[in-house]
């Protein structure tokens, strides 16, 4: 391949550059899983600086809306949570 000019140059670079940034964020967000609707309780506490036994206590008490699977486990909508982070982090002063 042959390059005549630098627009060329800088188009193939751009474009390589492009593929690999998407190819990172992908890996990023399947990683982090953020494709999930639905985030554990594990991960709530760790944003709320809490314990998972602590978040447990005011699922059960209704102060945080989650869906309890099968096998025990807790799901907590992602978008509701962080719509409502702020309120959340309230609760760690509550009792």
């Amino acid at each position: 391949m042959f390059i005549s000019n630098i627009d060329e140059l800088e188009k193939i670079l751009y474009r390589r550059d492009k593929k690999l940034i998407d190819l990172v964020h992908q890996t990023i967000v399947k990683a982090l899983g953020k494709e999930s609707k639905y985030i554990t309780v594990k991960e709530v506490a760790f944003e709320l600086n809490l314990t998972p036994r602590t978040i447990r206590d005011k699922i059960k008490k209704g102060q945080i809306k989650a869906l309890r699977q099968e096998s025990g486990m807790y799901l907590i909508d992602r978008h509701d949570f962080f719509k409502n982070l702020e309120t959340f982090k309230s609760l760690r002063f509550k009792r």
